[in-house]
């Protein structure tokens, strides 16, 4: 058992002292009596020494990663929640450091909610369930903010993490601190991401998306493991300094649209990326902000869009573009883009039959809505100056009821309290 143990665990006391050799050796049963003493012994003196030496050597560097680790989760999906919970613990992190976080269920917003914690046209052209993913993060800026931690980590209940991947983490966190470029100066270190974030530049298809958003960075790497992305999208997993989240909830504390498109296209931000990156996305698992999960277009291939993310196929195509209002009918990725084809395909059909400028001006057109309508949507917009997100739903309630009100100060200015 001890030879096993070793073998496993200790490789190189076999190798050092030739255990097995020098059992193959002995005989009799008082050397062997002898030895099964010994063997302990080496194994038992080896592992002191070893802890003794790597307490020394680790007491010199950053403190262990010993932050909570945020959940955000639905109450409803507890499938879900006990999937990662499981993923965690296989995956070395301790279950005490894991908090949930629950998330915002869109569709049970009241209207006085939804007008003080969203903007206009978030409630015209986003579905609940963007709504709700955004506002969830919000609820984690707001925590980090609060709590004396300098930072936290948030993962999504479709989060898969890699092996070791609590001590990987703070390995990226000495990473930026040790860096005198990123110390004490970065706002969020990205776990995983998608889109344009590959570290050789190799963006394929993800180059028009960039470009339909705007405010792509200049990526360059800042050291072996972290690098400055493009223009990264998903907010799956990252590390949200004090600094970075103030910033966010002066900026865009009010839901707008996606949150990640919103939240990583400010030039303010400072934002990297590690790689090779800890965690990936799930996206074989239903997405929740109000995605297609239905239907035929369910069906489509599954292939993935590219091996460095792992993004797949059929859950890109089938995340929301916009809600169209009072219809309360979701326009995917995919329907955009087949409408569009369909419209391509009919004019070159009935060439000859139809204007010539009837093609020329559909691909304008449609091109033409998608870049004004996502620019437009991805403009963040903050409370009121001094306003705390729950403290501002307090106040319309508060009016609702006909209660009075006192301003009160909070860590982010005056604000209004019951």
């Amino acid at each position: 058992c001890f030879i096993q143990y070793a073998n496993r665990y200790y490789p190189d006391i076999l190798q050092s002292f030739t255990t097995v050799q020098l059992l193959l050796s002995l005989h009799g049963r008082r050397r062997k009596k002898t030895m099964s003493l010994v063997i302990p012994a080496i194994i038992i003196a080896y592992t002191l020494v070893n802890s003794a030496t790597s307490g020394k050597s680790s007491s010199a560097k950053s403190p262990a990663f010993s932050l909570p680790i945020n959940v955000i989760n639905l109450e409803k999906d507890t499938t879900r929640w006990e999937r990662l919970v499981i993923d965690l613990a296989d995956k070395g992190v301790t279950p005490s450091a894991v908090q949930r976080l629950p998330a915002v269920y869109g569709k049970t917003l009241l209207k006085e909610e939804l007008e003080a914690k969203t903007t206009k046209k978030a409630r015209l052209w986003c579905t609940p369930g963007m709504i709700g993913c955004y506002l969830s993060h919000v609820k984690f800026w707001n925590k980090v903010a609060s709590e004396e931690s300098p930072y936290q980590l948030v993962l999504e209940d479709d989060a898969m993490v890699c092996d070791d991947f609590e001590k990987r983490a703070q390995q990226m966190v000495d990473d930026l601190q040790d860096n005198p470029e990123t110390k004490d100066t970065w706002d969020v270190l990205l776990l995983g991401a998608f889109s344009c974030v590959h570290p050789e530049k190799k963006y394929g298809q993800y180059r028009f998306q960039a470009w339909l958003l705007g405010d792509g960075r200049r990526q360059r790497r800042v050291s072996s493991n972290i690098q400055i992305p493009h223009r990264p999208l998903g907010t799956h997993a990252y590390i949200l300094s004090k600094r970075g989240a103030e910033k966010l909830l002066r900026r865009a504390s009010k839901a707008t649209w996606h949150v990640d498109c919103v939240i990583w296209g400010l030039p303010e931000m400072n934002l990297y990326l590690c790689d090779p990156m800890l965690v990936f996305q799930d996206t074989e698992s239903p997405s929740t902000v109000g995605a297609v999960t239905k239907g035929v277009e369910t069906r489509l291939p599954k292939w993935k869009m590219d091996e460095y993310t792992g993004a797949s196929f059929e859950w890109a195509m089938n995340e929301p573009f916009l809600k169209i209002p009072m219809l309360n009918v979701v326009l995917s990725i995919g329907r955009y883009i087949s409408l569009f084809l369909v419209g391509v395909i009919t004019a070159i059909l009935l060439n000859g039959q139809i204007p010539g400028w009837v093609l020329p001006s559909h691909v304008v057109l449609s091109i033409g809505f998608a870049v004004t309508f996502a620019r437009y949507m991805k403009r963040p917009q903050a409370l009121a100056a001094g306003e705390d997100l729950i403290e501002a739903t307090t106040a319309v309630m508060a009016d609702v009821a006909g209660t009075k009100t006192t301003p009160r100060a909070t860590p982010h200015g005056v604000s209004v309290g019951v």
